[in-house]
């Protein structure tokens, strides 16, 4: 920079650096070399003036690296440039991504360089209206890169809706944590299962009225309905997210029930994005 370049000192702002070569593909490297500092650099030609330095008649780039004010990097840096060279574009067809080992791009775009992720499948998005139990919908909310909406028992009423599961899927629970399997229960305990939740979800729900007709706030009347009441929430996420949560909760280990939510999900999935999801079951269900 000192032998080839310029510092610009202003008062009251950073100094602004400049570096300048006949080389296109130095030029290229200077920029890259800012980007991996933390700056943020444009790549311009420079126009020459006869007698203008040592550089004779040869081309010459300037680099230019910004100050901590326009550290980041943007596509647009006006509003009438994004109008001219950014909007929408309908398209039918397949679309390729390129791919590199480390899953990270060095992009330019109008001399402009920014690290970019070389996937597409954020660049999307799933949203699905679900009903499920709280206890179901409780797992599903630790999966966080995606955005819940769930409706809240806080302003409108509960129902009368509970999960009593089927009698081939009461179960008893052998193992130690980590490692437990699951093993059917015989017919007499299954359905004595099933009348005990019936009659917890009847006493919760007569209790839960009687509050609320006493004039009782839902807010705090809500807290006597069991984690087996029925809730309802949109759920928007990308396809990277989806995937992971398919892998997750439609694999082996995961609870019976929200594995069939995610058996669901997934045949949405499927039938959106075929392409993407054979890749997805070619790679052995993991999520990219």
């Amino acid at each position: 920079m000192e032998s080839d370049g310029s510092v610009q000192v202003r008062p009251g702002r950073a100094d602004k650096h400049s570096y300048y070569t006949t080389s296109k593909r130095l030029a290229d490297q200077a920029q890259e070399l800012a980007l991996k500092l933390g700056r943020s650099a444009s790549l311009r030609p420079h126009e020459t003036v006869p007698g203008d330095g040592h550089y004779g008649s040869l081309p010459r780039w300037r680099v230019t690296i910004y100050n901590e004010r326009n550290s980041r990097p943007a596509l647009c840096r006006t509003r009438s440039a994004a109008n001219a060279q950014m909007g929408v574009e309908l398209y039918d067809g397949l679309i390729h991504c390129v791919e590199v080992p480390n899953h990270t791009l060095y992009v330019r775009r109008n001399g402009y360089p920014v690290w970019s992720g070389n996937t597409p499948f954020e660049h999307n998005s799933f949203r699905f209206h679900v009903r499920a139990p709280i206890f179901v919908t409780r797992e599903w909310q630790r999966h966080r890169i995606s955005s819940f909406n769930e409706f809240s028992m806080r302003y409108a009423k509960a129902t009368d809706d509970f999960y009593v599961p089927e009698a081939e899927d009461v179960r008893s629970q052998v193992g130690k944590p980590g490692a437990y399997s699951f093993e059917p229960v015989d017919e007499e305990l299954a359905e004595r299962t099933r009348d005990e939740l019936r009659e917890v979800y009847e006493h919760a729900f007569e209790t839960y009225e009687r509050l609320v007709e006493a004039g009782v706030a839902r807010e705090l009347a809500r807290s006597v309905m069991p984690v087996g009441a029925y809730t309802e929430f949109f759920w928007t996420v990308n396809a990277r997210a989806l995937m992971n949560f398919v892998s997750l909760r439609a694999a082996d280990t995961a609870q019976r029930e929200i594995r069939r939510y995610a058996d669901a999900v997934e045949q949405f999935f499927a039938a959106k994005m075929p392409v993407t999801h054979a890749a997805f079951v070619a790679a052995n269900r993991v999520a990219p």
